[in-house]
């Protein structure tokens, strides 16, 4: 494992287990306070807090889908094999799945008729106007989910739904083995 992930991880670690810490006592100070002024401080300085934190949380996730779609894309492209990748730490299998852009309703009417259509629904479910929202609309993860399966089986996208439409998302299924600083801590 790369040092500075290791390091990344040691890190988020202490900074969790010292504030967890800090922010329990702050609970049981702010339940005795009777000062407004020190309880608006307190829930500014949380808020403020909390938005750092979605800062760091935003980055780390980033980092982890980088590193997990190259991962998969090479695993698939370049070494044309979907079999389980085992570190001492982690085994990663690689996954991947059709993205699909649906038509929107109101930008691209045409081709949201198109797909809804070919899907078979009832125009009077999901045309109400533009003032109105549709009783039928499409489930994005299911939509996915639909048109991974129907590009496995070879059949063809659905109208409204062009080649133009769609692309590739490389993902790795996650399993832990061991722990991160496990065999560095003994």
């Amino acid at each position: 494992m790369k040092e500075r992930a290791r390091n990344i991880y040691r890190m988020t670690e202490k900074f969790y287990r010292e504030v967890y810490d800090e922010l329990a006592k702050l609970a049981d100070e702010v339940k005795d306070e009777t000062e407004l002024p020190e309880m608006v401080d307190a829930a500014f300085a949380m808020r403020e807090a909390e938005k750092l934190a979605k800062r760091i949380q935003v980055r780390m996730k980033a980092n982890q889908e980088q590193a997990e779609r190259k991962a998969c894309h090479d695993a698939i492209e370049v070494y044309n094999s979907i079999e389980p990748i085992r570190t001492e730490y982690a085994t990663g299998t690689p996954d991947m799945e059709m993205n699909v852009r649906v038509p929107s309703r109101k930008k691209e009417p045409q081709e949201y008729a198109r797909m809804m259509e070919a899907f078979g629904i009832p125009r009077e479910l999901w045309d109400r106007g533009q003032e109105n929202s549709p009783a039928v609309d499409v489930h994005w993860p299911g939509m996915v989910s639909m048109i991974t399966e129907r590009a496995a089986a070879g059949l063809p996208l659905p109208e409204g739904l062009g080649p133009n439409r769609t692309s590739v998302m490389y993902r790795l299924n996650l399993r832990r083995r061991r722990g991160v600083l496990e065999d560095a801590e003994k």
